[in-house]
C-alpha cells in the first residue's frame, strides 16, 4: 500500500518512502519503512550499529535501488527535481585539493550565492585549515569539511549519516549551530545518530529504528514546538 504524507506536519512534501526495503543477500538492510521529509522539515532517525540508519538514508537520497517499496520525490521532473547533499562515512571531498579548492568546485558546480561559501567556512570555523589538503586533515575536520561541502551545495534536503562521529564537543556545537541556521532559512534535514540526545539541537521529528524497521517515532513537539510522526 502506498502511504501519503501526514497532513498534520507543516509544509510540502519533499521526497518519502513507502513500504521501502532493501535486502542484502539473505540479510534485511531495512523493513517497509513509510516514512516522509517535508520541506522545512528537520527528522532524526535513532538506531545503534546495524539498524539500517546507512542504508535508509542512502536509499531516501536515492544513492541505492529499492528491492520492494516506492520512493518518491516532490516532482518528478528534472527541473524541479528536490537537489539532495549526502553527508556519508566519506565526505565526498578530493584529498589532493584544498578545502577550499573543493568547495570552489561544488560553488561552480551548485551555483550557489555569492559568499555563501566564506560563510559556511567561518561557520564551521574552517577559515585557518582552508588552504590545506583535505587528505592532512583530522578525522574530526574532515567531518566538518564535508558538511561544508554539503552546505555549499545549496540543497533543498541535507542528510547526514552520524555527522558529529569524531568530532570534539565545540566543534560539534558548531556544526549543529550552522545545521541549525540552515535550517531555519528554510532547508530540510535528515540526519542519523546513536542517541536522541545527540539529534535533538538539530531536528523536530525523530524516528527509532531497529533491525532496518521504524519501531517508534519520539515526541519532540515539547522540545521545539513543531509536529511529531
Amino acid at each position: 500500500m502506498v502511504t501519503s504524507p501526514d497532513p498534520s506536519c507543516p509544509g510540502q512534501p519533499l521526497v518519502g518512502l513507502s513500504g521501502a526495503t532493501k535486502l542484502y543477500g539473505p540479510t534485511v538492510a531495512i523493513w517497509r519503512v513509510d516514512l516522509w521529509v517535508f520541506r522545512g522539515d528537520a527528522v532524526g532517525i535513532v538506531g545503534g550499529n546495524g539498524s539500517g540508519k546507512t542504508t535508509l538514508l542512502r536509499v531516501v537520497a536515492g544513492v541505492l535501488d529499492l528491492d520492494a517499496g516506492l520512493r518518491r520525490v516532490a516532482d518528478e521532473s528534472a527541473l524541479a527535481r528536490p537537489r539532495i547533499a549526502l553527508l556519508g562515512h566519506r565526505t565526498g571531498l578530493y584529498g589532493d585539493l584544498s578545502l577550499r579548492e573543493n568547495l570552489r568546485l561544488v560553488a561552480l558546480a551548485s551555483h550557489s550565492r555569492a559568499g555563501w561559501r566564506d560563510e559556511v567556512l567561518a561557520r564551521l570555523d574552517l577559515h585557518e585549515v582552508a588552504d590545506l589538503r583535505v587528505s592532512t586533515l583530522s578525522a574530526g575536520t574532515r567531518r566538518r569539511a564535508g558538511l561544508a561541502r554539503a552546505l555549499v551545495s545549496d540543497p533543498d534536503l541535507l542528510i547526514a549519516d552520524e555527522p558529529f562521529s569524531s568530532v570534539d564537543a565545540r566543534h560539534a556545537e558548531a556544526m549543529a549551530d550552522a545545521m541549525r541556521s540552515w535550517h531555519a532559512s528554510g532547508g530540510s534535514l535528515l540526519v542519523a545518530g546513536h542517541d536522541a540526545a545527540t539529534l535533538l539541537p538539530v531536528c523536530v521529528r525523530l524516528h527509532r529504528l531497529s533491525g532496518g524497521r521504524l519501531v517508534s517515532a519520539v515526541d519532540s513537539a515539547a522540545h521545539t514546538g513543531r509536529c511529531s510522526a
